[in-house]
């Protein structure tokens, strides 16, 4: 899959709050095979959680950084119930967010 189809499957589904670049995609196909869990959310219409998202960015973001991400995401109406667990949980997107 070339970075411009995979860019445009993840900005689909993420929505262009995300950060996708030529580097966020060789980053991915680098380290997706160490750790799949984060990587492979990326093309999942679930919105990734705080904490996925500070691994894939390699900082913690702020929660204002994050909660932008969050309702620019295609389908945060659907799972703003989630978004206090999404922020705070220690944990991936798959062990807070049932995949519906």
């Amino acid at each position: 899959m070339t970075i411009k189809m995979k860019k445009n499957e993840v900005l689909h589904k993420q929505g262009p709050a995300l950060p996708y670049s030529k580097g966020f995609w060789l980053m991915s196909l680098l380290v997706g095979a160490i750790n799949p869990g984060d990587i492979d959310c990326l093309d999942d219409p679930r919105p990734v959680s705080k904490f996925t998202f500070d691994n894939l960015m390699g900082r913690n973001l702020t929660e204002q950084e994050y909660a932008y991400y969050f309702f620019n995401h295609p389908n945060s109406s659907r799972y703003q119930p989630y978004y206090p667990s999404l922020l705070i949980e220690k944990k991936p997107t798959r062990e807070i967010v049932p995949f519906q």
